[in-house]
C-alpha cells in the first residue's frame, strides 16, 4: 500500500488527480479500523494530516470557515461559544483519544453511520466546498447554476426533459417529487432559496441506462421512465420519513421496470428505518445493497 504525504492544499490537489483510487484520511477513526480489520485495502493512503489549510478556521461575521482537518476537540476548545451545538454534538463523540484525532471533514466524507456532527451542520446552514484540480463543473437545475456560479463553481444548469453529454456519458433530467433548496444566513434572517428537485437518467458508454431517482416519493410518471429510457438499473432511496420507504420503492420498480436496484438514503439517521431486506420483500428486482465507499460492477 502506497502512502501519500502532500503538505499543501495544491499538493493534496494534485497528488489526488495522479492517484484517484487513494483513500483520504485525516484522524483516520474510521479508515484504520476498516483496514485493521480487513474490511477495506486501498491501493494508497492520502494523509491530509500535514495540510495546514485543512487544520485552520476563520470567522467573517455570522460565517464561519471551518476546515475539514479540525479535530472534536478543537471544536470544543475554541469554537463552543461560536458554534455551541457542534460543540456539544462534538462532546458526544467516543473517548478524548478519538476526539483528539476525530475530524467533521472526516465525519461527513465517510458517511459515517454515526454522523455525530451532521445533524448540527443541517441545523446551521452549512455549505462544504469543494475543490478539484480539473475544477470539473456540476450539473444541476438552472437555479443550481445561478447559486453556484455566484460563487465562482462552474455549473451547467438545465430543466426537466434536456439532456447533457459529457465524456461520452448522456445525462437527462427527470421529474422528482420532493424539496431541494440552499438555506442562507442564520437566526430570524435564515432564508432558504428553491433550487428545485429531480432525477438522472445516465446512460453509460457500453449501453447501459441508469435511473437515479433522487430522493422523491413514488409517483406515477415513473412509468414514462420505463417507457422512454428502458432503464436496467435503478438507484432508489428507501430509508422513508424524507423519502419513499422499501414498500414504495417496490412499487417504484414495477413501474420502472429495471431488473436490478441499488437503494440508497437509508440507516443514515435513526428515523430513516427502511432496509434493504425489506425493499427485498416488496420486489422481485436484485436488490445490490452497498456500503459506503464500495465499488461495484456487474
Amino acid at each position: 500500500m502506497e502512502f501519500l504525504a502532500p503538505t499543501t492544499w495544491a499538493d493534496a490537489l494534485a497528488v489526488r488527480q495522479e492517484h484517484p483510487d487513494a483513500l483520504a484520511l485525516t484522524g483516520g477513526t474510521d479508515v484504520m479500523v476498516e483496514i485493521n480489520f480487513d474490511m477495506r485495502r486501498p491501493p494508497a493512503l492520502l494523509d491530509l494530516t500535514g495540510v495546514r489549510e485543512l487544520s485552520d478556521w476563520s470567522r467573517d461575521g455570522d460565517v464561519v470557515r471551518l476546515g475539514a482537518g479540525v479535530t472534536y476537540t478543537r471544536v470544543i476548545e475554541e469554537l463552543g461559544d461560536v458554534l455551541p451545538g457542534l460543540a456539544m454534538a462534538a462532546r458526544t463523540v467516543g473517548s478524548p483519544q478519538i476526539r483528539n484525532r476525530g475530524t467533521v471533514g472526516g465525519n461527513l466524507g465517510a458517511a459515517s453511520p454515526a454522523g455525530d456532527s451532521h445533524p448540527p451542520l443541517l441545523a446551521g446552514g452549512a455549505e462544504v466546498e469543494l475543490a478539484s484540480v480539473e475544477g470539473a463543473a456540476t450539473i444541476g437545475s438552472h437555479e443550481m447554476q445561478l447559486w453556484l456560479g455566484a460563487r465562482g463553481i462552474e455549473s451547467i444548469g438545465m430543466n426537466k426533459g434536456g439532456r447533457f453529454e459529457a465524456a461520452g456519458i448522456g445525462f437527462t433530467m427527470v421529474h422528482a417529487d420532493h424539496s431541494g433548496g440552499a438555506t442562507l444566513g442564520t437566526g430570524s434572517d435564515q432564508v432558504t432559496r428553491d433550487l428545485g428537485c429531480w432525477g438522472w437518467v445516465i446512460e453509460f458508454e457500453d449501453g447501459t441506462t441508469v435511473y437515479h431517482s433522487g430522493d422523491t416519493d413514488l409517483f406515477g410518471d415513473m412509468n414514462l421512465v420505463r417507457e422512454r429510457h428502458h432503464p436496467e438499473i435503478a438507484v432508489l432511496p428507501i430509508g422513508g420519513h424524507y423519502t419513499m420507504g422499501p414498500r414504495d420503492a417496490g412499487m417504484a420498480l414495477d413501474l420502472i421496470g429495471a431488473s436490478m436496484v441499488i437503494p440508497v438514503h437509508y440507516g443514515t439517521f435513526p428515523i430513516l428505518t427502511g432496509t434493504p431486506e425489506e425493499l427485498r420483500d416488496h420486489t422481485s428486482a436484485e436488490v445490490v445493497a452497498l456500503e459506503p465507499g464500495q465499488t461495484w460492477g456487474e
